[in-house]
């Protein structure tokens, strides 16, 4: 059987249809739909643009994947879980004092719109490429003020601390043999002259360990 192919990260989902063409990555995973959010939009117009501007690229896989949320600190962060009202501001009692600003790709933030109004309310939002990129960037605030909201590998990857787990809407759990909740699907490109073999081998929990979190 095939061994598993190495894996290389783009930021941004149009690079990956390029690496697939100019033969620079064997395979690339993409997200297409979410269960909260609808049609990832630069995915879509990609596969539109496959015949002219990416002529090798071919679907020959695709996974639904439940997609778990956490709320990532710097272990920077103050710690203290108490402060004046007006020091506190609309911080929950069940985090640390000291966060002006979330982190994430504009795709979580809908996915995670209940837990951010009632915990985060009023705190800066900023975009990101990735869910990735922000437990990045999170993890080289050295003021500590900054959070992630991201999935468990980038947590272990970047080395942040768990402040709640599990913030999506739809929150991700098993229905008897089903997991239900949030979920992707993701598409695995490949080209046209290449052979499928290591996706014909893979079932969707081996696919799962290079899915982004979006």
């Amino acid at each position: 059987m095939p061994s598993l192919p190495s894996p290389l990260n783009h930021q941004y989902l149009v690079p990956v249809f390029a690496a697939v063409e100019q033969h620079n990555a064997a395979y690339g995973v993409v997200p297409l739909e979410n269960s909260t959010n609808g049609t990832v939009a630069p995915t879509a117009l990609a596969l539109t643009q496959i015949p002219k501007t990416y002529p090798s690229v071919k679907v020959i896989a695709k996974t639904s994947q439940p997609i778990h949320h956490y709320l990532l600190g710097n272990p920077k962060l103050r710690k203290e879980t108490s402060a004046p009202e007006e020091a506190a501001g609309s911080m929950p009692k069940s985090l640390p004092i000291g966060i002006l600003r979330v982190l994430t790709h504009p795709q979580v933030w809908t996915q995670c719109s209940t837990f951010l109004a009632q915990n985060l309310a009023g705190i800066e939002r900023v975009d990101t490429a990735s869910t990735a990129d922000a437990a990045r960037i999170v993890s080289e605030d050295v003021s500590g003020a900054s959070v992630a909201i991201a999935g468990a590998k980038a947590r272990d990857l970047y080395g942040l601390t768990v402040l709640s787990e599990g913030i999506e809407d739809h929150v991700v759990h098993a229905e008897g043999d089903e997991i239900v909740g949030n979920r992707t699907l993701f598409l695995v490109l490949g080209r046209n002259d290449g052979e499928a073999s290591w996706v014909a081998h893979r079932d969707e929990s081996e696919l799962q360990t290079s899915s982004p979190s979006k």
